[in-house]
């Protein structure tokens, strides 16, 4: 396998078992994307190119509905890349609501986000459409502010065109009917819908983990874009090349003793993304 591999960084992996199985081997130094079939990367191809400006960035953090597991690090992955993208709009707090998040669709401004950062709990589901993003009015009544934003919602009533959504929660490329070659999570949801990728996580993952992870995986990935010339061969797969390498920082990473906390794969190899390189 590291044979047939030399020269090549990036695979896309359409289902194949054994190239699922390689976003796991510590000695391979090529990152991974997902797309559930050809036809899909091909369309999502087509939809014309990655913003080469600077990118327009919406970030949002949610603690959700009283019962749910505390986001400790929530916070500071916010601050974080509010100070990366000192432009970035940010939605926390009271603001950070499935009726804000409508009224942005409903003008049309959500449309006009590069990225856009979730940072909050999700619920998945069988079903995927039935699967949901949990932000701060759940638990409210009325239409469009129950808090749940329902993965049917995003794919039917959403008009989105980022070039990355970023699903900062546990579970929400989990496959529960386990068939990868159909829309069976909410992140195919999302590419299916209009994201050109998707990163979201594979089960419950570690939220301080999550946290490292998404700041490395961010600034690796402006230090590409500013160091990438347009449209040339390298700048179609930074996205891909920022995730292996912030796959294989999180697992090597060394704390003041010399220890490795993150070097169980249940902590690096939580993350995928899924859509175009």
């Amino acid at each position: 396998m590291h044979d047939c591999l030399e020269g090549i960084n990036t695979v896309i992996d359409t289902g194949s078992s054994l190239l699922s199985f390689m976003a796991y081997d510590p000695q391979l130094p090529v990152s991974v994307t997902r797309v559930p079939n050809m036809e899909v990367f091909l369309r999502l191809s087509q939809r014309g190119r990655d913003s080469v400006r600077e990118p327009r960035v919406l970030l949002v953090g949610a603690e959700g509905k009283a019962g749910q597991r505390r986001l400790d690090n929530m916070s500071d992955e916010l601050r974080f890349l509010a100070e990366l993208f000192p432009q970035a709009t940010v939605l926390a707090g009271d603001a950070a609501t499935e009726r804000q998040l409508a009224a942005m669709n409903r003008s049309n401004s959500i449309r006009s986000y590069d990225v856009i950062h979730l940072a909050c709990h999700a619920e998945t589901a069988v079903a995927a459409l039935e699967s949901a993003l949990i932000l701060n009015d759940a638990g409210s009544h009325g239409p469009g502010a129950d808090g749940r934003l329902e993965a049917a919602e995003l794919a039917f009533e959403y008009d989105l065109a980022p070039d990355l959504v970023t699903l900062s929660g546990c579970s929400t490329a989990r496959n529960q009917a386990r068939v990868w070659r159909e829309y069976h999570s909410l992140a195919q949801v999302l590419v299916a819908g209009g994201a050109r990728r998707v990163l979201a996580s594979r089960w419950d993952v570690d939220d301080r983990a999550t946290a490292l992870f998404m700041e490395h995986f961010y600034r690796e990935l402006e230090r590409l874009r500013a160091a990438t010339i347009p449209d040339s061969a390298g700048s179609a797969t930074i996205h891909a090349r920022a995730f292996g390498d912030a796959t294989r920082w999180l697992r090597d990473l060394e704390d003041a003793d010399g220890n490795r906390p993150y070097a169980h794969p249940i902590y690096w190899s939580g993350f995928t993304l899924i859509g175009l390189p």
